[in-house]
């Protein structure tokens, strides 16, 4: 199953119950996409707040454009805080599963 991980409002909310989480998916075989609103030009400083956090993940995807990575990645179940900015008519064209985490 392909899961994906928002990083803002999600991540950095509980990044430890986050890191429990993805090494367990990845144990269990499933691959975990962090999916970010960032351009690619953070990246690096995204990957070091991973790494900081202890996340474990198999991909890191920095865009502006989370329906269509979803899509492209085929996407089971997406994790975010954001879910009708980001998947607007969920019902009608989503390929996953949205889990809204509410933003604090």
């Amino acid at each position: 199953m392909n899961i994906a991980l928002d990083c803002d409002g999600v991540i950095t909310e509980v990044p430890e119950f986050w890191a429990v989480v993805s090494k367990a998916l990845i144990d269990a075989g499933h691959k975990v996409y962090v999916i970010t609103d960032i351009t690619p030009y953070f990246a690096t400083q995204r990957l070091q707040e991973l790494q900081e956090y202890g996340i474990h993940y198999t991909h890191l995807i920095c865009t502006k454009n989370k329906r269509q990575a979803c899509e492209e990645l085929q996407i089971s179940y997406a994790i975010d805080d954001m879910g009708r900015k980001y998947y607007p008519a969920i019902k009608e064209w989503c390929p996953c599963e949205i889990i809204k985490i509410p933003s604090p």
